[in-house]
């Protein structure tokens, strides 16, 4: 509301309200609203403005009009600079009345309770030497310690701005334009403050974290303990911070030119200079000051520039940069790096430059571009050298293949929808932006899993189906595929996997095929949430089970599907969940097999697999199935996949419940797998024999119609008996 208010003062002076006396305006002499209205709306604007802000347009003298005295002249910068600094310093109670806090009562949030609290209590200031004095009215109690503290960073807040106003009056007038008051007494420390804001039955400690070597912790923490080994996350994290940048303008900027990100290596002697250019929303050098060199602050949303436009601002949920570190992840590249930026509603002149010689061990130097450094349009440009050893550690290949170098990027970036051109030397190609939710599956499988793309799998193609969040939109275009052909089961063959991505960039691997929208959780970047509900992706899985049938035959790959189905909440279906001694069984045949047993034991894991050491004959009255939950996301990364998920040997063993008619708190001792418990349940028996006739017993659970507690019993072993 600031923001807008600062926004739309520079035009209040002009608008007019109709009434039944006539026109109505704020000001009313028409004269006075003529020759100097559209003064006072800067100055008014001028409100929420920077200091720097405040000196580039406003330090002018204005000489006066033909109608008043010509010794008279209007000093815009004293004016604004004396508006702020009195608005500041006005907080004691008579901005605060006690009457009128007890007509409001009841309608104040808690934070303006806290301010009204302290104002009220407030003296007069009284000017003491060079400093505003505040005293108080009364004693601050242990219970009123958060009131004090807010009193505290107010006065502070004023202590800056009188500060601040007398540094850019001192640079740019004579003393004798200075103000008298150019501090606030007693906020040098809290206890320096109960001098006059005194308090009672307690004392104000400062506990604010102090941290001797930033440098140190800004390379820790936006370096490899946050990224890892992976050295291509400084691309991802710029090129990310860059998209950020574009998105910001086209939603600012009724005329901004066709978002494209454009990375570029060009080949030296001894190393690689790379140059990362956006077309976006640039920067002030004030904005380069106070929010990219912020540690942990992301300035889309708190630089007060941009916040002149919120009213069109995306959501924070919409933009990449939202933990305001990605930009320090350079350092773990280069040591020499350099920031051009030029925000978009300026000119080429106000192209600010920072420049980093030697990391994060020296202060930054700060200068205005000047020549071929001034951006013709707005945005930015980040570029930083490798040396040529580094590179070949950083691409494992040869980073001047564009082929390779598309390759990565293309992996980092699978469903952009921002165009990024890759230029190596002279050699260029572009990735271009995509809308993942409607072009063609094949070729959406293609794009995302590049050289993995196996012709093998087509016939999973048609498979890619949609899920749909609770308002229609779609979350994830996803099919499911055997663990067989998951490159996190099968290390012997190159196998495609997908991606759960956020604003076009990969979070993590997962074993189904196609994309998935998430939310990153994580600064660096491999663990995310997904977007959708878990009925959602049951309702996907149930329809992944009807269509894998209809394709594929095998029973063993059915299972592996089967497995991802029943994880996801879904319902198998046609899908084959297990095996017997006639072949495999779907849900439904498993049931009728069921009604024909009196008895039967249940083992794990074991018979499909067991194809690779030659043909066994499984026993009678032996049903074998998965006990284990499919890998679905890879080691280096974590997602939650927001479902109801069960495993194979759950749903099999509730249905041998419901057959064989086994009490509940029967069943739910049998199977109770806490490791907390003194002992579990647990069985074994001959399963199956191979071709010579050797039998081979395994770990099974037994169940019979109508089984009681002393069927179970049997099976009863103490957890400390237990070998594994």
């Amino acid at each position: 509301m600031r923001e807008q208010h600062a926004r739309r003062a520079e035009f209040l002076p002009f608008i007019e309200w109709k009434s039944r006396d006539g026109s109505r305006s704020l000001i009313e002499n028409v004269e006075i609203r003529q020759k100097f209205g559209q003064f006072i709306g800067q100055i008014a604007a001028s409100h929420w403005w920077d200091y720097e802000s405040l000196a580039n347009s406003l330090n002018r003298k204005i000489p006066a009009p033909s109608s008043f005295p010509v010794a008279w002249s209007v000093d815009l910068l004293k004016i604004a600079t004396l508006l702020r600094c009195c608005d500041a310093a006005q907080i004691d109670e008579r901005r605060a009345p006690g009457f009128l806090w007890a007509l409001r009562k009841g309608r104040l949030s808690e934070l303006s309770e806290k301010h009204w609290s302290f104002q009220n209590r407030l003296t007069q200031c009284e000017r003491r030497g060079d400093g505003l004095y505040y005293a108080s009215t009364g004693d601050f109690l242990k219970s009123e310690s958060g009131i004090w503290w807010m009193l505290y960073d107010t006065l502070k807040m004023v202590d800056a701005e009188l500060k601040n106003a007398d540094a850019l009056l001192a640079r740019f007038r004579n003393d004798d334009l200075r103000f008298s008051a150019r501090r606030v007494a007693n906020t040098d420390s809290p206890i320096a403050l109960i001098d006059s804001i005194t308090v009672r039955g307690w004392r104000p400690v400062d506990t604010a974290f102090s941290i001797s070597d930033i440098p140190r912790l800004v390379e820790k923490l936006g370096g490899e303990q946050l990224y890892g080994s992976d050295k291509v996350a400084p691309f991802r994290e710029l090129v990310l911070n860059a998209m950020d940048a574009i998105r910001l303008r086209q939603a600012l900027d009724p005329e901004a030119p066709k978002g494209l990100v454009r990375v570029e290596l060009q080949r030296f002697t001894d190393k690689f200079v790379v140059s990362i250019h956006d077309n976006g929303v640039g920067m002030t050098s004030s904005s380069i000051v106070r929010h990219l060199l912020s540690f942990g602050s992301s300035g889309w949303f708190s630089d007060p520039a941009i916040g002149e436009f919120s009213d069109n601002l995306p959501k924070v949920g919409d933009v990449a940069g939202r933990f305001g570190i990605g930009f320090f992840s350079v350092f773990m590249l280069s040591k020499k790096v350099k920031v051009i930026s030029r925000r978009f509603d300026e000119g080429a002149n106000n192209t600010s430059i920072l420049e980093f010689e030697n990391g994060l061990d020296e202060r930054p130097v700060m200068s205005v571009a000047e020549g071929v450094d001034r951006k013709i349009g707005g945005g930015t440009t980040i570029c930083f050298e490798i040396d040529i050893d580094d590179a070949s550690s950083i691409f494992t290949a040869r980073i001047s293949d564009i082929s390779n170098f598309y390759r990565i990027i293309l992996r980092k970036f699978p469903s952009s929808d921002i165009d990024i051109c890759l230029v190596v030397d002279s050699d260029e190609r572009y990735i271009l932006g995509c809308d993942w939710r409607i072009m063609d599956a094949s070729e959406l499988l293609k794009r995302i899993e590049g050289k993995n793309y196996n012709v093998k799998l087509e016939k999973y193609n048609d498979n890619i189906r949609p899920i749909y969040g609770d308002s229609g939109e779609i979350l994830a275009r996803m099919c499911i595929i055997p663990d067989r052909y998951s490159s996190f089961t099968n290390f012997e063959a190159v196998y495609p996997n997908g991606f759960v991505v956020s604003q076009g960039a990969a979070i993590v691997d997962i074993s189904f095929r196609g994309i998935a929208e998430g939310r990153v959780t994580r600064a660096s970047r491999d663990s995310g949430e997904v977007l959708w509900s878990s009925d959602a992706i049951a309702r996907w899985a149930t329809e992944q089970a009807r269509l894998i049938a209809e394709i594929e035959e095998d029973p063993v790959l059915q299972a592996s599907c089967a497995g991802f189905v029943v994880a996801c909440g879904g319902d198998p279906g046609p899908l084959k969940i297990c095996e017997v001694s006639q072949g495999s069984l779907s849900l439904d045949e498993l049931r009728d097999y069921l009604r024909e047993k009196e008895k039967i034991w249940i083992a794990y894991d074991f018979a499909l697999r067991q194809r690779q050491y030659g043909p066994v004959k499984l026993l009678d009255d032996v049903v074998f199935c998965s006990s284990g939950f499919p890998t679905i996301s890879s080691s280096r990364g974590f997602f939650s996949i927001n479902s109801d998920r069960e495993f194979i040997r759950e749903i099999v063993e509730k249905l041998v419940a419901a057959v064989f008619d086994i009490d509940k708190y029967i069943f739910d001792e049998y199977n109770d797998w806490r490791s907390d418990r003194a002992y579990r349940y647990i069985g074994n028996t001959i399963c199956f024999h191979d071709e010579n006739g050797k039998e081979f017993k395994e770990e099974a659970k037994f169940y019979r119609r109508g089984m009681n507690i002393s069927d179970i019993s049997e099976f009863k072993v103490d957890q400390q008996d237990l070998e594994f």
